[in-house]
């Protein structure tokens, strides 16, 4: 179907200039007021300057869902100018203009019985964005009347004028609190996460599908009663504790079950076994989560996994996660490498010598520890091969020219290209000229 069907042959056969680089335009759909549509579109290619013809292929461009639906229903040779192309989008759909919002609007808001503060105060300013000609405090005004009685409305009404940001600054705050408390502990008739290794509930199990092996610590192993004569030695290293390398005692197979109301799983588990300090009883690595087909829920702190008889939900308790995760941040601060701060000792004391007079340029340090009789001999050697020191560039001579050159990888076939020249500050120019000299007296460059 030709989408340029509903142009004139004036509109349709008219050539878009070569140069012409079309704006990001928004799209319409059919679903907001096309008069904000229309108004956008203008607004972008406004400083394009593009042609009537130009400008009737860019709105039709725009079209998307509904309202390119309607434009290729038009008929043939229909759309005769961009005016007339405009005029009948917004006649098509100016039933979707959005309703105007007045000050009764808001006023009529109030918060339901059980409605949540944040639910409440995203309605209330969501129907305040869409308001026209609304004082900003009667705004403010509705929005506390339609609070219900509790922790904001009081908060608010101890404050004697609060401003439009303090006030959604507050709200922020109650919602944030609202949300932790309302947040369950434990979901009712769902158990925690309850591990059954062996015969023992163990709790404080984390499920870390990042981890490669299964962990039981050192601590959770003796309670159980289990002994390291039950241990299978095998000589590998663990890393990723605290960033260390961590020599397991031993190796042991245990039973490990989950389980609710609607359904039961066990699995061998082959627990590496290790003295370190931690949070947790157990770690159960992603080999272990793959055997029970566990899927993890890590914002809603549990996890899912199937059994013969239905589904099974395990439940984390936020309470326990927040301990645990406060005693690894802990145990990752208490094991922190503290540096011992080295004193820095200061050098030794120099006298600065010039060799061969006072006018001398050569100048040398001494250490000042030596008495006058070893100085004299120092400086009296010094002297005697003062020829064998570089005072300046030009007393180094036969330089393998590998040592001092610098080879750029350009192709000699391309003509060079002259540099901007750069300004600078005398005093750096003057340093510059300094070691140009340098170099030419030298004989390390040459000018080309």
């Amino acid at each position: 179907m030709d989408g340029n069907a509903p142009f004139s042959d004036a509109i349709r056969l008219a050539p878009i200039p070569e140069d012409f680089r079309p704006p990001r335009l928004e799209v319409y759909k059919g679903v907001i007021d096309p008069r904000e549509h229309v108004q956008g579109f203008e607004a972008a290619v406004r400083y394009r300057q593009p042609d009537k013809a130009t400008r009737c292929h860019l709105l039709a461009n725009t079209l998307k869902g509904a309202a390119f639906s309607w434009f290729i229903k038009l008929p043939r040779g229909h759309i005769s100018s961009y005016e007339h192309l405009k005029w009948e989008l917004i006649a098509c759909f100016i039933g979707r203009t959005r309703m105007v919002v007045s000050d009764m609007v808001l006023a009529n808001i109030k918060q339901g019985e059980r409605e949540s503060l944040r639910n409440y105060t995203n309605r209330f300013f969501a129907a305040a964005a869409e308001a026209e000609d609304v004082e900003l405090a009667v705004a403010m005004h509705d929005f506390r009347r339609g609070l219900n009685v509790g922790d904001l409305s009081k908060s608010l009404q101890l404050a004697k004028s609060p401003s439009y940001p303090e006030l959604v600054a507050r709200a922020s705050q109650f919602m944030l609190l609202e949300d932790v408390e309302s947040f369950p502990t434990s979901a009712p008739g769902v158990k925690q996460v309850v591990a059954c290794i062996t015969d023992f509930d163990v709790r404080r199990v984390l499920l870390d599908s990042g981890s490669a092996v299964d962990i039981l610590f050192e601590s959770s192993f003796l309670q159980m009663g289990l002994k390291e004569a039950n241990l299978l030695c095998v000589g590998t290293t663990l890393l990723g504790f605290y960033s260390e390398r961590v020599q397991p005692l031993g190796f042991i197979t245990l039973p490990v079950s989950f389980g609710d109301e609607n359904g039961h799983a066990m699995s061998m588990v082959n627990f590496a076994v290790i003295r370190a300090k931690s949070g947790y009883n157990a770690i159960l690595g992603r080999t272990t989560l793959n055997s029970f087909g566990m899927v993890i829920f890590t914002p809603h702190l549990c996890a899912k996994f199937p059994t013969s008889s239905g589904g099974v939900t395990i439940r984390g308790d936020t309470r326990q996660a927040t301990h645990c995760f406060q005693i690894a941040a802990q145990l990752v601060v208490d094991q922190m490498d503290p540096r011992e701060t080295q004193s820095i000792i200061p050098q030794e004391g120099v006298i600065s010598v010039a060799l061969g007079g006072e006018n001398s340029s050569k100048i040398i340090n001494i250490s000042s520890y030596l008495n006058d009789k070893q100085q004299t001999e120092v400086i009296a050697l010094l002297s005697e091969y003062i020829d064998v020191f570089a005072w300046s560039p030009e007393d180094v001579t036969c330089m393998d020219r590998a040592v001092c050159e610098h080879h750029l990888n350009v192709s000699q076939a391309v003509s060079p290209i002259v540099q901007k020249k750069r300004v600078m500050a005398g005093e750096r120019q003057d340093a510059i000229r300094e070691e140009i000299n340098k170099l030419l007296g030298a004989g390390y460059i040459r000018e080309v």
